[in-house]
């Protein structure tokens, strides 16, 4: 199935949807009185899920090239994450970090990465109206999304990567040594 050119895309990636905490059945839930026209739902990850949502929906499976999940990530218009568990995802780091801005639920330390009005749209944990709305506020303004995805990939640039957390560490473990050095 193809995806029409006047659509916008939301991305949902989990290695399993019938995994209850990944909130899959929520976010069909949320999709099916979606007041978002022309949407369609991906989804990349292990079996097709159960999707009852009007919207159209294409299943990509699993996916192991990093480059190509980076192109999915880059050409959704939002990702979703609809987890009722989960302590620091990295698919919502993989989003941010290809400029692509992020809706979830307020739960572990999905709103540690995702701030409102900043980086994305959070709902509060399992309240799928929430969810739905998020997702529309997110769809129906096409500058305010490209705010948002560009201000996802500055905070990656500034938070996350690799050199930062580093020089966290590194900082965290001097304060150690000199606390310890002053007992």
């Amino acid at each position: 199935m193809e995806i029409p050119e006047d659509h916008r895309v939301i991305l949902f990636l989990a290695s399993s949807t019938r995994q209850r905490r990944k909130g899959f059945d929520l976010l069909d839930e949320a999709l099916s009185e979606l007041r978002a026209e022309r949407t369609t739902l991906v989804s990349i990850g292990g079996e097709s899920p159960e999707f009852h949502a009007p919207q159209p929906h294409v299943h990509l499976g699993s996916m192991k090239s990093d480059l190509l999940l980076s192109v999915f990530y880059s050409l959704a218009d939002v990702f979703v994450i609809p987890s009722r568990q989960d302590n620091l995802p990295n698919t919502v780091l993989e989003s941010m970090a290809c400029g692509t801005p992020v809706v979830g639920f307020k739960t572990g330390g999905i709103p540690d990465m995702v701030r409102p009005g900043e980086t994305g749209w959070l709902a509060e944990g399992e309240d799928v109206r929430e969810l739905r709305n998020a997702l529309e506020s997110a769809l129906e303004d096409d500058a305010e999304r490209r705010r948002r995805g560009k201000r996802c990939r500055t905070v990656v640039e500034n938070e996350y990567t690799l050199d930062v957390q580093a020089a966290g560490y590194e900082k965290l473990y001097g304060d150690l040594l000199r606390r310890q050095e002053n007992y």
